[in-house]
Formats: C-alpha cells, sequence, structure tokens
C-alpha cells in the first residue's frame, strides 16, 4: 500500500529524532498544583481589577469559547484560581508557574469530530483541564485527565528538555501566547488532524496549546499545537526505534485556515529525572 505524504512525513520524524535519546524514565508532564502558595502570589500579584477575567463565570465562558463554543458543557464546567508549581511548557513555562491562573475543569464528554469515518466513536471519557492567563485571557494550557484504569506511557520531560529538545530537531519556538483568539477552535483544530491522518479520539490524552511558533527560520505566527499521546504505535517495525518513541505524536495546525501544517514525534521521554520546577533557556 503506497503510503501518504502525511504518513511519510510521521515515519521521519520518528526516525531523525531517534539520535536524541529514548527510555522510560521521564520528569512531569501533566501541570503540577501548588494550592498553598495562592494566598501568598495573589498578595504580590496586580490589583485583580486589572484583571481581564475576574470572575468564574468569565473564565469557564472563555474556556467555553477556545475548546468549543456550542454549549455542550453547560453542565459540567466548573473554575477556580490556582497556582502551577510546575509545567514542562517549552520556552514559555516561566509565564505559567508561580502566578496565579484559572483552572477551569469541562467534562465528563466524549469527542464527536465532524470529520470521524463514519461509526467512529471516541473511546474514552474524557475531562479537560483549561488553564487561562486572567490577566491577558490568554489561552496557556488545554490537558485531558488520563483515562483511568489505563496503564500510562511514559511522561514527558520537563520544560527545560522539551526546549533542547525541538531546538535540536527544528528549530522549532514558541514565542509567546496570541493576544488575538484563534478563528477555528481547539475542537476544529482535532477535526483538522483528523483530515491529516491523526486519530484523536484513539488517543489516551491530548494536549493543546495556542502559541506564537516558528521553525526552520519561518516566520513565527500562532499556531495550534495538539500531541496525541498513548496512539496505537506508527508501524509495526523500526528496527533500533523503540515503541515510546512512537506512542505520540505533536501537529501544527493552522488557527485561521484550520489545516494541518506540520508534525513531529518531539518531545521524547529522557534518559533522567528532572526537577518538576524548572525554567527553560532563553
Amino acid at each position: 500500500m503506497k503510503a501518504t505524504a502525511h504518513e511519510l512525513m510521521r515515519r521521519m520524524a520518528v526516525i531523525v529524532l531517534v539520535t536524541i535519546g529514548l527510555s522510560s524514565a521521564a520528569a512531569a508532564q501533566e501541570p503540577t498544583f501548588a494550592d498553598s502558595r495562592l494566598a501568598e502570589v495573589m498578595a504580590q500579584s496586580l490589583d485583580r481589577s486589572q484583571w481581564d477575567i475576574q470572575r468564574e463565570q468569565e473564565a469557564i465562558a472563555r474556556a467555553r469559547a477556545l475548546v468549543d463554543a456550542s454549549g455542550r458543557f453547560d453542565s459540567k464546567a466548573t473554575a477556580r484560581l490556582v497556582v502551577l508549581s510546575g509545567d514542562n511548557t517549552p520556552f514559555l513555562s516561566d509565564q505559567i508557574i508561580e502566578r496565579p491562573i484559572w483552572h477551569v475543569v469541562l467534562g465528563d464528554w466524549n469527542l464527536k469530530l465532524k470529520s470521524a469515518p463514519p461509526g467512529a466513536e471516541d473511546l474514552y471519557l474524557r475531562t479537560f483541564d483549561v488553564f487561562v492567563d486572567p490577566q491577558g485571557g490568554q489561552l496557556l494550557k488545554i490537558v485531558s485527565r488520563w483515562p483511568k484504569g489505563v496503564a500510562r506511557i511514559p511522561r514527558e520531560p520537563g520544560a527545560k528538555s522539551v526546549t533542547q529538545q525541538l531546538r535540536r530537531a527544528g528549530h522549532e519556538r514558541y514565542h509567546a501566547f496570541p493576544d488575538e483568539a484563534p478563528r477555528i477552535t481547539f475542537l476544529e483544530a482535532l477535526d483538522a488532524m483528523t483530515k491529516g491522518g491523526e486519530n484523536p479520539l484513539a488517543a489516551k490524552q491530548i494536549v493543546g496549546q495556542y502559541v506564537v511558533w516558528s521553525m526552520m527560520g519561518r516566520k513565527p505566527r500562532p499556531m495550534w499545537v495538539i500531541s496525541l499521546r498513548g496512539v496505537p504505535a506508527l508501524g509495526a517495525s523500526y528496527p533500533g526505534v523503540a515503541v515510546n518513541a512512537r506512542d505520540h505524536f505533536r501537529s501544527i495546525v493552522d488557527p485561521q485556515t484550520g489545516k494541518w501544517v506540520c508534525g513531529f514525534s518531539t518531545p521524547q521521554p529522557q534518559t533522567t529525572e528532572e526537577p518538576e520546577i524548572e525554567k527553560p533557556p532563553q
């Protein structure tokens, strides 16, 4: 069977990135809460009256608008202010940790994607944690919770390692969190990935961010960056390529046109543990 261009790109991403180094050990991948520090951090932050999002319902409304504006989350949404002590966003983790941010919980629900094959259904009941900047209202991160009772894959490494991997593999960089809202929602971006050959319905975990992104000298532009984790391993046989190098895939989706741009198997698990609280090199 002849491979599609998208499939060939996935294979090239896996093969090229084996040189980075693989193992089953890794540091924290999911955000780490530090609720005991909320009062202290709030006292040191800007006057709350200057925030773009001051109330729980405003945070929920912003999260719904970014994820999916259909209103399906009306009975399954909560919001609270939190402080994160750990996060692995490359280049930008210091803009997320140790500051008050809105944590919106959307769930439980099954993904329904228009472009999915007839009869295809989501394999998991999903709850999404959405993190929003209260000062400017920007989306910081969307993370689906790992399904209960399902074995985990190796976690992604910390911010420092992810930053280094992106630089080495393709001179990628996340420059900032865009001020302007994306034209297409998170769910519509997942639809674009389906059209590009990915299968969000089979992923055990989905991690999404909306960032100003560049690669190989391209002009920085806002993009959806979405990782599918715990997907069926790509290909039946890749000599010397561990399964944990191909059980995840990160896609770049244009937030204006909804087109899949490119994809990678970075970041990979690393051989050493890293501290959960770290700032990446600038």
